[in-house]
């Protein structure tokens, strides 16, 4: 019989929202280059984005995805558009990094 050690799920919905938003006002956060080409077909802002970060509910509830990273899909009412924003929490040399992968409508 093998050795199982299982793995720690470290986060869920509130912390991994506590420590998006800790992590976006301690440093900037990455878009990527796909969030950036949604954000200009579908005519969202960046404030429209940070809002949704910043205030918005979980929809698509927190995960590990492929690369390791937490992630999550946020909806926010902003501007007069609902915005979804799906966002990982990766890390730098300074500590947990925002990701922003795309940018819904």
């Amino acid at each position: 019989m093998t050795n199982v050690h299982p793995i720690k799920i470290e986060l869920n919905d509130a912390n991994f929202l506590q420590r998006l938003r800790s992590a976006l006002l301690a440093q900037p956060y990455q878009l990527t280059t796909h969030a950036k080409a949604r954000m200009v077909k579908r005519k969202v802002s960046i404030s429209q984005v940070l809002q949704c970060l910043g205030k918005g509910k979980i929809e698509e509830p927190a995960h590990l995805n492929v690369q390791g990273e937490w992630k999550a899909t946020l909806g926010y009412q902003t501007g007069g558009d609902y915005v979804q924003v799906a966002a990982a929490i990766s890390k730098n040399e300074e500590g947990d990094l925002i990701v922003i992968i795309t940018v819904i409508l």
